[in-house]
């Protein structure tokens, strides 16, 4: 969020501070009323509570920790789920380029070879490029497999 505050304010007449500010309220207050328009996906859920894999949330971190963590509760999920979590705060890029997927590889000090990335777009697929296997989120026998 540094980046975006500091140039924000050069560009306008509010302060980074001021604008911290108002992201911090939004994302505790106003963004909760985009859960109701979020339609969980129920047995991809199950499998993701019941499974002793390490997961990463690894959606893209265009966010910050505060509203990732909301969008993971609004999937009916815990943070605690997961053994890493994608957000503006933690990365360095973002998709589709595929150093967003090295950098979660080398925090899971696992191969490539060894992760799979469920995913629902293009960016998404960009985790091939690092050698991370492609599952698209429709494909629910593969990732019924996986778990």
């Amino acid at each position: 969020m540094k980046k975006f505050t500091d140039a924000i304010s050069k560009k306008s007449t509010k302060s980074k501070e001021e604008w911290i500010k108002i992201f911090n309220d939004f994302y505790a207050h106003d963004f909760d009323e985009l859960q109701s328009i979020v339609k969980p996906n129920e047995p991809l859920i199950k499998f993701i509570k019941l499974t002793k894999k390490k997961l990463t949330f690894a959606s893209n971190p265009l966010f910050p920790q505060i509203a990732t963590y909301k969008r993971i509760k609004f999937a009916g999920l815990e943070p605690e789920l997961f053994y890493d979590i994608a957000h503006m705060e933690n990365s360095t890029y973002a998709k589709p380029n595929p150093l967003f997927f090295k950098e979660i590889i080398e925090k899971l000090h696992l191969p490539a070879s060894r992760c799979v990335m469920i995913g629902d777009t293009e960016f998404d697929m960009a985790c091939e490029k690092v050698g991370i296997h492609f599952v698209h989120i429709n494909n629910k026998y593969e990732w019924e497999d996986i778990f």
